[in-house]
C-alpha cells in the first residue's frame, strides 16, 4: 500500500492539549516542547525473478516538534508596608482683641463681662488701652503620614494674658476694677481638609482661669483677690499652612467662665469673644526626624 499522511491525527493533538495542560503549572520562562509523531509513510517494493518473488516493505516515519508558547504571569500586588507617622510640636504666638469698645465705665446692673471691660494691658494704672486684650500662646501637637500631608486633627496646651479695666458706677460700692488674667486650657481642632494649604477648623478647650482682680472702693481703698476659675471655650477659624513647619491663623472664640465674687463688690468674670491672630512653628519630634528627611526626598506636594 502507497500513502502519504501529513495531517496531525487524534492521538496528537489529545497530545499536544496534555502537554499545555502540564505545562501551565511550569515556569513562564520555560517553553513547553510537545513531539509530534507527525506523519508516517510506507513504500513497497515487488522484485521478481525466475523462480522467486521478493517483498520489501519500508516505513518510515517523521517527528515535529512544536514549541506551546505560555502566557505572561500575572504579578502578586506589593505588600502595603505600614509605616509610622511623623510627630510633629510646635509653638503658635498670637495677639487677642476684643471686637467691642466699652466706654470704660459700668452702669448700676450692667454686665461685667471682658465685652464690657476697656481692654488694657497695664491695667492697674490704665495704661496701654487699646483694642489689644492679651497675647496667646500655645503648644501644638499633631501627626501627619509624611512630610507634605497636613494634620486633620490637633491637640494643643493653651496659655498666655489677658487684662482690662473699668470703673463702677458710685452706688455699686466699687469705684473700678482692673484685672490680669493667665489662661490655662487644653483642647484640639478640627481640619476640614488634608491636602489644601487654606483650611478652616473648629475647636474646643477646657480648663481654668487664673485671676487676679483688684477692686477700689471710695477713698481709694484697694480689695484685692487671686482666684482659680473653671472656663469653656469654643473657637473656629482659617488657617494659612504654608508648610508643616509655618502656619498662619486667624481665629474668633468665645469663652465662659466662672465669676469671681467679693463680699460688697461687683462680681466679675473673664467670660467673652475675642479675636485672635497668630503664626506657628512647627518642627518634627526627635523620634520622627529620620522618618521626616526621608519622606522630604520621596514625597511630593499634593497641591
Amino acid at each position: 500500500m502507497l500513502g502519504f499522511m501529513r495531517r496531525w491525527s487524534v492521538p496528537t493533538l489529545a497530545l499536544a492539549l496534555c502537554s499545555s495542560l502540564a505545562a501551565s503549572s511550569a515556569r513562564a520562562a520555560d517553553p513547553v516542547v510537545v513531539v509530534d509523531p507527525g506523519g508516517m509513510s510506507t513504500t513497497t517494493t515487488t522484485t521478481s525473478s525466475p523462480g522467486a518473488v521478493t517483498t520489501t516493505t519500508t516505513v518510515v516515519t517523521s517527528t515535529r516538534t512544536v514549541v506551546m508558547p505560555q502566557p505572561a504571569p500575572v504579578a502578586a500586588p506589593a505588600p502595603r508596608v505600614a509605616t509610622r507617622p511623623i510627630t510633629w510640636i510646635g509653638v503658635s504666638l498670637g495677639g487677642v482683641f476684643t471686637p467691642f469698645r466699652p466706654s470704660g465705665t459700668l452702669g448700676a446692673g450692667e454686665r461685667d463681662n471682658s465685652n464690657h471691660i476697656r481692654a488694657c494691658l497695664g491695667p492697674g494704672n490704665q495704661r496701654f488701652c487699646s483694642a489689644l486684650r492679651g497675647f496667646d500662646v500655645r503648644v501644638q501637637l499633631f501627626n501627619t503620614d509624611s512630610a507634605y500631608d497636613y494634620p486633620r486633627f490637633s491637640g494643643y496646651l493653651r496659655t498666655g494674658y489677658r487684662a482690662g479695666q473699668t470703673g463702677f458706677d458710685p452706688t455699686s460700692g466699687a469705684t473700678s476694677l482692673a484685672y490680669g488674667s493667665v489662661p490655662l486650657y487644653i483642647g484640639g481642632n478640627v481640619y476640614a481638609f488634608k491636602h489644601f494649604p487654606l483650611r478652616p477648623y473648629a475647636g474646643l478647650g477646657l480648663g481654668v482661669d487664673v485671676t487676679r482682680a483688684q477692686w477700689t472702693r471710695a477713698g481709694n481703698v484697694p480689695v484685692l483677690q487671686t482666684s482659680v476659675r473653671p472656663g469653656f471655650e469654643l473657637h473656629a477659624g482659617l488657617e494659612g499652612r504654608i508648610t508643616n513647619v509655618v502656619t498662619l491663623t486667624a481665629e474668633v472664640q468665645q469663652l465662659w467662665s466662672a465669676r469671681s465674687r467679693v463680699a460688697d463688690m461687683p462680681s466679675f468674670s473673664t467670660s467673652g469673644l475675642t479675636f485672635m491672630a497668630g503664626v506657628a512653628v512647627s518642627l518634627p519630634s526627635p523620634g520622627s526626624w529620620n522618618r521626616w528627611r526621608q519622606s522630604q526626598a520621596q514625597g511630593r506636594r499634593r497641591w
